[in-house]
């Protein structure tokens, strides 16, 4: 389990030491330690417009999470944390404090969690090159994907004002099995963290020791939300790098698939680009000569272009 995901809660007098690490390889990112970060080769799938306009004007739309394709993004980590509640009550005490607590937060999860002072942005990507499934559902399959530099720094200018809380990368956990694990794991390190409250307010504070654990808890546990589908994507192979922010100052918004939707611009780096792959849709002879003369034109000359191998006529 510990490969799949160290958790980390750092104990601190203020709440914003307080934070998770679903990482696993991939650590908690700090944008001040963001020196020899190293993903996995990621692949972003899209239309050829969109491909096209990520190059020329260098950034990327980042979409708010409550505001993705899967409409059970937040709703699914309560049927997760409903069968992890049914597994520990048969090991606890019922009437404890601490059990109570979390069955009340379980209980109101999604009511909740949409009331968080905190916005996420999510990047989607997966570790998958040439996927049917995505050639299909972002690019009919005659759009490309983007692969980006493995280095994060050099992907994203930092040095803009984005105000950046934290960001968090990695693949998404798709086994119900691990889910649980994982699950288990973090109310295993809150647990801990419970009794250090209480220990600080005093057990007759409870009215106290709730309103932090509560608070806390639930930011942690948005973490983990979006980083948990269904089995039913696991084809999609995807990895998220997950931005978040309380400030809305930089929030944009457009249509997208006939609704309004969030997004942030993040800036990126000239090298944030180490190859292109087109559609396997896309079959014209002059596809791939066109898209190497653009990337050379704008001074992309480590890029290399790159053909479907899916063999599809139609």
């Amino acid at each position: 389990m510990n490969n799949i995901m160290n958790m980390l809660v750092t104990i601190g007098k203020n709440r914003e030491l307080y934070h998770i690490d679903i990482m696993g390889k991939y650590p908690l990112i700090k944008l001040e330690k963001l020196n020899n970060i190293k993903l996995p080769h990621l692949f972003h799938y899209s239309s050829s417009d969109a491909v096209f306009n990520i190059i020329e004007k260098n950034q990327l739309f980042i979409t708010n999470s409550k505001f993705l394709n899967d409409k059970t993004e937040y709703i699914y980590m309560k049927e997760v944390l409903e069968i992890f509640l049914s597994k520990i009550k048969k090991n606890i005490d019922n009437n404890s404090t601490f059990y109570t607590f979390c069955s009340e937060l379980i209980n109101n999860y999604t009511d909740d969690i949409y009331f968080s002072n905190f916005k996420y942005f999510i990047l989607s990507a997966s570790i998958n090159p040439d996927n049917l499934t995505l050639w299909g559902n972002y690019t009919q399959g005659e759009g490309c994907n983007i692969e980006f530099n493995n280095n994060i720094e050099k992907i994203f200018c930092f040095n803009e004002p984005l105000n950046f809380i934290s960001i968090y990368a990695n693949k998404i956990i798709y086994s119900h099995i691990e889910q649980i694990n994982m699950i288990s794991r973090f109310f295993s390190l809150i647990y801990e963290y419970y009794k250090e409250i209480t220990a600080s307010y005093g057990s007759s504070d409870e009215k106290s020791i709730k309103e932090v654990f509560f608070w806390d808890t639930k930011i942690l546990l948005s973490v983990c939300t979006l980083f948990f589908k269904k089995n039913e994507f696991k084809q999609e192979e995807e990895f998220r790098i997950v931005f978040v922010t309380n400030n809305n100052n930089n929030t944009k918004y457009r249509i997208k698939n006939k609704n309004i939707s969030p997004y942030i611009i993040l800036p990126l780096q000239k090298d944030f680009l180490t190859s292109l792959c087109i559609g396997p849709k896309n079959i014209s002879d002059i596809t791939a000569t066109g898209w190497s003369e653009y990337l050379t034109g704008k001074g992309y000359n480590h890029v290399t272009v790159n053909v479907s191998n899916i063999p599809l006529r139609y």
